[in-house]
């Protein structure tokens, strides 16, 4: 049994370290990063873009320019009624929690 041992124990006398082959770092390092990036990621990257963002920001503004201005269009347009029209439309009548609650003994 010794012998086995001492026969593979020598057998390993003559091995060197194993070296990777030449650029494995790089490579290894460029598949780590194209797993890692996802949907949302590939989004974020090209919202992050000065061109895009820019484009998106002023669409928004100009979306939110269109409804101020044709909101303040529809204000001017609209007419004008008198304040008991309101008044009767919704009733405005004074609550009595007092009434509603009688007294316990």
């Amino acid at each position: 049994m010794d012998q086995a041992v001492e026969a593979a124990l020598n057998s390993l006398d003559g091995m060197t370290p194993a070296s990777p082959e030449p650029y494995f770092q790089t490579r290894l390092t460029a598949r780590m990063e194209r797993v890692q990036r996802g949907p949302w990621m590939v989004a974020f990257d090209l919202l992050s873009r000065p061109s895009v963002a820019m484009g998106f920001a002023i669409s928004l503004l100009l979306i939110n320019g269109y409804f101020l201005f044709s909101a303040v269009a529809d204000a001017s347009e609209s007419v004008e009624e008198p304040p008991m029209a309101v008044v009767s439309e919704y009733g405005a009548q004074p609550v009595l929690f007092y009434e509603l609650n009688p007294d316990l003994p």
